[in-house]
């Protein structure tokens, strides 16, 4: 019997825009140990999903789904499908969440599926993915703008976001009008991120921004609603769990905590339950 799968794939830096046809009985594993969402939208037949909470059908046009492996996942395609799939980094997209809410502590992110096309959000969102694909597909020398694919991204984390069904849909409904963060936040921000998997003092935010260290906790609340130490460790806790989906055999709580920057596996244990609602042994294990 033949068997044959036309693949196309178009990077956008942290994101990819794919457009797959395959045969009957194909199936798509999503987890354990997945860090990125994948986003499915079937444009001729129909896919089943299961996994051990739920199982359901995505007809084209009617439905489509975002996975992100929690609980593992197995997309089946039940007939000739062609479909669209976007996959995006959880890490980027939880933290375009976070920039974009000004949350340092997040509930976990989790997508409700299956989405029916028949909804505002889902429709529009579903319309924004299949345009970018014909943008691209009119003229497809844009594929190498590396300015015009961040801008696409971007776009695309933001309707993700804002028009899908999620479980911090609430933080994103009762933002404030937005306010131009300054300077002095946005030197801060980048330091720390870069230089969290070290131990750091904030006093060093001061030689990096050139300003007093109250005045920097002043605007950080102000703008972000939280503290630099906020945004530090959420900086740390982010990777860990990046570092904990993808650990290997014999890698160690205490060994991934260090490597993020935390001085001790108990404080690291503790605020990683708070932050994400399960132990880090349990992200662990689901990796191995």
């Amino acid at each position: 019997a033949k068997f044959r799968v036309d693949y196309q794939c178009i990077s956008l830096g942290g994101m990819s825009l794919c457009y797959a046809s395959m045969p009957p009985g194909m199936r798509i594993h999503c987890g354990p140990g997945n860090t990125a969402f994948l986003f499915c939208l079937p444009l001729f037949g129909h896919i089943h999903v299961h996994n051990r909470m739920e199982e359901y059908v995505c007809h084209a046009n009617q439905q489509c789904a975002l996975l992100d492996g929690s609980p593992p996942s197995i997309v089946t395609q039940e007939d000739g499908v062609r479909m669209l799939l976007l996959t995006g980094g959880r890490m980027k997209v939880e933290e375009a969440l976070s920039q974009r809410t000004g949350c340092a502590h997040l509930p976990a992110l989790a997508f409700q599926n299956p989405m029916r096309r028949t909804d505002p959000g889902p429709d529009f969102f579903c319309a924004l993915v299949g345009h970018i694909v014909e943008i691209f597909n009119r003229d497809p020398a844009m594929i190498a703008s590396p300015v015009l694919a961040a801008q696409y991204e971007e776009m695309l984390l933001t309707a993700m976001l804002a028009s899908l069904p999620h479980t911090c849909n609430h933080l994103l409904e009762t933002l404030p009008l937005p306010q131009s963060v300054p300077r002095v936040v946005r030197l801060a921000e980048a330091h720390l991120e870069a230089n969290a998997d070290r131990p750091m003092l904030m006093d060093e935010l001061v030689q990096v921004t050139g300003m007093g260290l109250r005045s920097i906790q002043s605007a950080f609340k102000r703008f972000r609603g939280y503290t630099p130490s906020d945004f530090l460790r959420q900086c740390r806790l982010n990777k860990a769990r990046q570092m904990l989906r993808t650990t290997q055999p014999g890698t160690t709580i205490l060994s991934i905590a260090f490597a993020c920057g935390f001085a001790s596996q108990s404080h690291f244990c503790k605020c990683y339950r708070k932050q994400f609602g399960e132990r880090a042994m349990d992200t662990m294990r689901r990796a191995t």
